[in-house]
C-alpha cells in the first residue's frame, strides 16, 4: 500500500486581500441600496430627476452587491469561472463609471439650467414636489418669490421671503460632490479587485496546471509501483516453480539412489522380470515359496549340541 501527499496550496496575503475588497465593495453595495430606498421615498428628493435617480442607485446597489458577492465566492472557493464573470462585470462597471464621469465633467457648469428645467417640468406635471422643498429649504419659487411658487401666496402664507434655487443647487453640487467621493472610492475598490482578480486568475491557472502535471505524475507512480508489484509477483512465481523444479530434482535423486542401494541389496532383479509381489516388471525378485526359506545349515559338531 502507499500513499501520495501533495503539498497544501496557500494564496497568502492576495487572496485575503481581495477577499477583503470584496467585502467592503459589498458594503458598499448595500449602503446604496439603502441609499436609493431612502431617495425613492423620501419627499422631493428626486426633484432633480423624477424616479430616474432612485431607480439608477438601486440597480448600482444591487449590481455591485451582486458582483462583489461573486468576487468573494470565486476567491475564496478558487472559481476561475466565477472570477472571470466577476473581473468582465468589473471592467464593464469601471468603464461605465469613467463615461458618467466624463459627462458629468463636461455638464458641469450647466447645473442651473438643469435646475431651471426641472423645476418647470415638476411645477407643470407634479406640484407637490416643489411645495415639499419650499417646505424643507424654507423658500418659495425658483430665483425669487413670485417664480412659480406653489402655492402662488407661498411667501404671503408661509413669510419666506428668498427663492429656493441657491439652496437646491448648494444641496445639488454637494450631492454631486458625495457622489464623486463615493464613485471614486468605489472606483478605486473595483480597480484594485480587478487587477488582485486578475492575478489570482493566473495563478488558479497555474495551479491548475500544476495540478494536472501531479495529477500525470501521481498517475505515472503508481503504475511503476503497480508494475514493481507485478514484477514482483513474478519474480516470487518464478522462485516458486524453481524451488518446485529443485524439490524434484532431489526427489528424483532420492528415488535413484534407493534403487541403486536396492540392486546392490539384490531386491531388484536386473532383468526387471518374474511375477514380483511389486507386478509385472517391477525389478523386485520373486518371493520364495511359503516353507522354503533357507534354514541355517548345521556345523560338523552338531554332535555335541552346535551348529
Amino acid at each position: 500500500m502507499y500513499i501520495i501527499v501533495r503539498p497544501q496550496r496557500s494564496y497568502g496575503p492576495i487572496q485575503n486581500a481581495i477577499a477583503v475588497l470584496n467585502l467592503l465593495s459589498l458594503l458598499v453595495g448595500m449602503i446604496l441600496l439603502f441609499v436609493g430606498t431612502f431617495v425613492y421615498f423620501a419627499p422631493g428628493a428626486v426633484f432633480v430627476t423624477s424616479t430616474l435617480l432612485p431607480h439608477l442607485i438601486l440597480v448600482l446597489g444591487a449590481t455591485i452587491s451582486l458582483v462583489s458577492f461573486l468576487g468573494y465566492y470565486g476567491v475564496m472557493n478558487e472559481k476561475r469561472w466565477i472570477l472571470w464573470v466577476h473581473g468582465l462585470i468589473l471592467l464593464i462597471a469601471i468603464a461605465l463609471q469613467i463615461a458618467v464621469g466624463a459627462v458629468a465633467f463636461v455638464y458641469r457648469n450647466q447645473g442651473d439650467e438643469v435646475l431651471d428645467k426641472a423645476w418647470d417640468r415638476v411645477f407643470h406635471n407634479d406640484p407637490r414636489v416643489i411645495l415639499d422643498l419650499e417646505s424643507f429649504f424654507q423658500c418659495c419659487g425658483f430665483e425669487h418669490v413670485l417664480d412659480r411658487p406653489v402655492p402662488i401666496t407661498c411667501a404671503i402664507d408661509r413669510r419666506y421671503t428668498t427663492g429656493c434655487r441657491e439652496n437646491i443647487q448648494t444641496a445639488f453640487q454637494d450631492s454631486l460632490q458625495a457622489i464623486g467621493v463615493i464613485g471614486a472610492i468605489l472606483g478605486g475598490i473595483e480597480l484594485v479587485s480587478l487587477l488582485g482578480a486578475a492575478v489570482l486568475f493566473h495563478r488558479f491557472d497555474k495551479q491548475r496546471y500544476q495540478r494536472e502535471r501531479e495529477d500525470g505524475e501521481e498517475s505515472l507512480v503508481r503504475a511503476l509501483l503497480d508494475a514493481q508489484q507485478v514484477d514482483r509477483h513474478i519474480e516470487q512465481s518464478r522462485l516458486q516453480r524453481e524451488r518446485q523444479l529443485q524439490y524434484e530434482v532431489l526427489a528424483a535423486q532420492v528415488r535413484e539412489q534407493a534403487r541403486a542401494r536396492a540392486q546392490q541389496e539384490g531386491l531388484y532383479d536386473n532383468n526387471g522380470g518374474g511375477n514380483s509381489a511389486g507386478g509385472v516388471g517391477s525389478g523386485l525378485r520373486d518371493p520364495p515359496p511359503y516353507g522354503t526359506f533357507d534354514t541355517p545349515r548345521k556345523s560338523n559338531n552338531s554332535k555335541n549340541g552346535g551348529y
